[in-house]
């Protein structure tokens, strides 16, 4: 078991040194997306617990705080390993996405090839640093995908036990369950986005929410 979660923790952290450079490395090399979508994400987490240990409580008839307490194991892995797992399936897949557009000069295919990239990681230009402010909440919107699938696959295995006592696939309850949250999540980013494409900057979104 340690031999096979040596590569994962080795990953994390490899992950981890990624973001606490990433804003120093900016101005050279560019950004991961994962560096943005990671903050926010844990800033959500509370919210994402609190539904996800509701749900687990009703569907697996458990105490609401053991549900509660399984959410909150399940969430902070699938959070800090999850996300930049579900970033880097996404820059691989931009990735591959651009490679045609090496072979053919088409402006579809182009485009296509710099919208993946984007998606994933954002390169070091002038024009860009003025789009940022939509950009930024556009790329978390198309990096809930993947981290959808992350997240349950990281998280159904705390209520394996659980589930199967209750004859439930624990897969499924949590691609349920996560449909919840993410629906959250997808609703913060798309807030974002529309307050800063209303203003034409980056708003504080906690700041036009309670003041």
């Amino acid at each position: 078991m340690a031999a096979r979660k040596k590569p994962l923790l080795i990953f994390s952290a490899g992950c981890l040194v990624v973001l606490l450079t990433a804003s120093c490395s900016y101005a050279d090399a560019g950004i991961p997306i994962v560096a943005i979508q990671l903050p926010f994400m844990l800033s959500l987490l509370v919210p994402v617990i609190l539904i996800e240990g509701i749900l687990l409580s009703q569907a697996l008839s458990l105490h609401w705080l053991t549900a509660t307490f399984i959410s909150l194991k399940a969430n902070l892995t699938s959070t800090i390993l999850g996300c930049p797992i579900a970033w880097f399936l996404q820059f691989a897949t931009s990735f591959l996405v651009s490679i045609p557009a090496l072979f053919y000069d088409n402006e579809m295919l182009e485009g296509l090839s710099n919208l993946a990239i984007l998606a994933s990681f954002i390169l070091p230009s002038p024009e860009l640093e003025e789009k940022l402010f939509w950009l930024l909440p556009l790329c978390g919107i198309v990096g809930l995908g993947p981290a959808y699938l992350v997240s349950v696959w990281f998280e159904y295995p705390f209520i394996c036990k659980q589930a199967q006592e209750k004859k439930i696939n624990p897969k499924s309850l949590m691609y349920r369950v996560n449909l919840f949250s993410y629906a959250l999540l997808l609703g913060v980013w798309c807030l974002r986005l529309a307050l800063n494409l209303l203003h034409g900057v980056e708003v504080n979104l906690l700041s036009c929410v309670f003041f």
